[in-house]
């Protein structure tokens, strides 16, 4: 996980790559589109903006890149996806331009992808499976958006009691005639004999369902549900012994600002995301990553249930409890 997930684990837990847009049947082997088109343009977009030469120690050259693009994503989207088969780091290629997607290092790297509008702007993004973690391995699904150009991490199979598994995304309609939806399915990869990691075949093992919320669209802002958050909330988190203040302080417009005070230590932290109130679930949404974490409101305690298993009190501060929770910001933070 990035930047927030690491912050809140620290403070809490202290204590085809192409599919078809039908049923993904158990067993069937799916490989990944592996060629050399569009390369020599990706290369000279790539050596512009990375003039090293090198990813995770391996030679980024165009002898190891290939064209991953799924048949799907190059029908409804100008979005292409390369990857280098030495290192299984991958990158999107739009408007001659060059964008990093998921990791890869010690994993299979980009796996698949499904065009999907995932925040609603009326462009198509990408739902992306991948994996990486040369110590645990870990899926994980992102989301290129197409707009921001950035790739964002939606879910992760570390908060799994089995992380170490391979998944893979399809569009599946629920019923007939339903519009399809984001799904996941178990696979198992099937390791290619050259040890090239941009031509891959997946087989389907099973379905999936994350034990942890998984937002597969993001809704848009809704100033009524937010309105009980507005405001400062303040908890106090026991590690080893000490106390670490944490509050959260909720703005109009979709804002938040999360802070941390170690006293003992003299530190402060205090990161700015945006939010969105999806019924119970709240969703903190970074340039790297989007979570979800179910909460309640009950008088003035707010009780977050982060990353669906440690539930954290925070109480509402008045203007003086809010002002003597400042003064204990360490001076020059």
């Amino acid at each position: 996980m990035k930047r927030w997930a690491a912050l809140l684990f620290a403070a809490v837990f202290a204590f085809s790559c192409s599919a078809a847009r039908a049923e993904s049947a158990d067993g069937t082997v799916y490989e990944a589109p592996c060629s050399k088109n569009g390369v020599n343009e990706f290369m000279s977009a790539f050596e512009a903006a990375n003039p090293g030469g090198i990813l995770n120690g391996w030679p980024a050259s165009e002898e190891y890149c290939y064209n991953v693009t799924p048949d799907i994503v190059a029908a409804e989207t100008d979005i292409q996806i390369f990857k280098f088969g030495n290192s299984c780091e991958s990158f999107a290629m739009v408007d001659g331009a060059v964008y990093p997607l998921c990791e890869g290092f010690g994993g299979f790297g980009f796996l698949n992808a499904m065009p999907w509008d995932y925040d609603g702007d009326g462009q198509t993004d990408l739902m992306i499976a991948s994996s990486w973690g040369s110590g645990i391995h870990r899926s994980e699904i992102s989301v290129f958006s197409r707009a921001a150009k950035t790739c964002t991490l939606i879910y992760s199979t570390m908060f799994e009691q089995e992380p170490q598994i391979d998944l893979a995304v399809f569009l599946e309609a629920p019923t007939q005639g339903t519009a399809p939806e984001i799904v996941l399915r178990q696979v198992k990869i099937l390791c290619p004999e050259d040890y090239n990691f941009a031509s891959l075949r997946y087989q389907v093992t099973g379905p999936f369902q994350p034990t942890l919320p998984f937002i597969t669209s993001l809704p848009s802002w809704n100033e009524e549900a937010a309105f009980p958050l507005l405001g400062v909330w303040h908890c106090t988190v026991e590690e080893g012994g000490d106390a670490l203040d944490m509050s959260l302080e909720f703005f109009h417009g979709g804002t938040f600002a999360l802070r941390y005070i170690d006293t003992e230590n003299h530190q402060y932290t205090e990161e700015r995301a945006q939010y969105r109130i999806d019924g119970d679930s709240m969703i903190w949404i970074t340039p790297e990553e989007t979570n979800m974490h179910t909460f309640t409101i009950r008088n003035d305690e707010l009780t977050l249930l982060f990353f669906g298993v440690v539930p954290s009190i925070f109480t509402r501060l008045s203007e003086e409890e809010y002002a003597w929770w400042e003064s204990l910001r360490p001076k020059g933070a």
